[in-house]
């Protein structure tokens, strides 16, 4: 892959763009699956899809977790193999308010050796009123709070009610990156010690009541690689927050797919190339409002094979590959 997006982008592009690969996708889409989730919990609950019109992808199903059966008031459904170790984890969690519930992602879980171990980016808007970065176990039975953010600290304030929120963090070696709704955290990245550190692990959903039944609820969710491409002489970079293709759904598609896209207000270019470098659409030329965006291809006058969708701004780039098939 990495191979024909470079020789794409050569002809297509100029100057460097990162490619990042989109390892897992789940939207719950017409209240199915895309991904193999799994409860790590014995007994425990794993993640069912379930309508909401107020879902954040805007196609009406969004995913369900709660934690009945768990025995300890903690919830976790995960997916993807338990020995991966770097990656960038992205997810909408509805966050609650004032149930004494933490709702969240985590990352890097880790459940060989029989015991359960990982990092958590969590909300807990109780009383409470903060956002937490921990990791299971502790050198207690508890977890050890990596770093918590309250007050101004919480981009945007303190929710009133029940609300969405972007949870997104990043494991690459010893470093953790987070941004909540597209704000990186005060201190971040984190370099954890040797004591906290977690090598391998899962990523997945989490809801925490203790001993009370409680759930979260995701959508959007996507994991990608976090690696960079370049292209000629120009040095790699990193997906700048001002052009980011979000999500291509569906992919594989037939024939048509829905780009959803966030850019900063600048001028903007959404196309369609061909494995030869050659562009078969133009989807957006113009300028677009801050914030999430979406366009469609119906590709039903191309033949099936693999296309690149390359979004680009005057000041950032991103790609994404997609597959037509019929």
């Amino acid at each position: 892959m990495r191979i024909a997006l470079s020789f794409v982008l050569a002809l297509a592009l100029t100057g460097a763009v990162s490619a990042q690969e989109v390892l897992y996708e789940e939207h719950f889409l017409d209240g199915g699956l895309a991904l193999d989730w799994y409860s790590v919990w014995e007994g425990g609950e794993n993640i069912v899809s379930s309508p909401d019109e107020n879902a954040p992808d805007e196609d009406g199903w969004i995913g369900h977790l709660t934690n009945e059966g768990s025995g300890g008031g903690v919830g976790t459904t995960c997916f993807g193999p338990i020995d991966m170790e770097d990656y960038s984890y992205s997810a909408w969690v509805k966050t609650t308010v004032g149930t004494s519930s933490y709702n969240g992602v985590v990352a890097r879980m880790d459940t060989t050796g029989g015991s359960l171990s990982y990092y958590s980016f969590r909300s807990d808007f109780d009383s409470d009123a903060r956002l937490q970065l921990v990791k299971y176990p502790g050198e207690s039975f508890g977890p050890t709070i990596i770093s918590e953010w309250t007050g101004e600290d919480i981009p945007g304030g303190m929710p009133a009610e029940d609300s969405w929120h972007q949870f997104r963090i990043d494991v690459f070696g010893d470093q953790i990156s987070l941004w909540y709704d597209d704000t990186e955290m005060t201190g971040s990245p984190f370099t954890v010690a040797d004591d906290t550190y977690l090598a391998a692990g899962a990523p997945g959903v989490y809801i925490f009541n203790f001993m009370g039944t409680a759930a979260t609820d995701v959508d959007g969710i996507m994991v990608t690689d976090g690696e960079v491409s370049s292209v000629g002489d120009n040095p790699l970079i990193t997906i700048p927050s001002s052009a980011q293709i979000v999500s291509t759904y569906p992919n594989p598609f037939n024939p048509e797919t829905t780009i959803s896209f966030e850019v900063n207000g600048a001028k903007t270019s959404l196309a369609v190339f061909d494995v030869l470098g050659r562009q078969v659409a133009t989807l957006v030329d113009g300028s677009f409002l801050t914030g999430m965006n979406k366009a469609s291809w119906n590709a039903t006058s191309q033949p099936a094979g693999t296309y690149f969708v390359v979004l680009k701004t005057d000041a950032a780039q991103d790609v994404r590959k997609v597959m037509l098939v019929k």
